[in-house]
């Protein structure tokens, strides 16, 4: 019997960084991230995997909307906490220059 991991499921995206760092709370932000509005959070694991099209839109758009309540229902289906940063409306995606 095959089994997936999460580190197989999540493979490096084009920010160069593995999803399961964001997704596990492994990811740490870098000065270029904290200034890129970045914080861990589930909003860094949907800036990781589609932070272009996503992320940095201000109201949120409605794809990020229904993923992050959807994961709140999941983490209370769980019987655990989202935590802080959700979403990712403040963030520049990795790609960005945050001078």
């Amino acid at each position: 019997i095959y089994t997936l991991s999460l580190h197989d499921a999540l493979p490096d995206l084009s920010s160069g960084i593995n999803a399961e760092y964001g997704l596990v709370g492994n990811w740490v932000p870098t000065e270029k991230d904290l200034k890129c509005g970045r914080k861990p959070g589930f909003g860094v694991t949907i800036n990781i995997v589609n932070g272009g099209v996503e992320c940095n839109h201000k109201p949120m758009k409605s794809k990020t909307f229904h993923r992050v309540e959807t994961y709140k229902l999941f983490c209370k289906k769980l019987g655990t906490t989202p935590g802080a940063n959700l979403n990712c409306e403040t963030q520049q995606q990795f790609a960005a220059f945050c001078g």
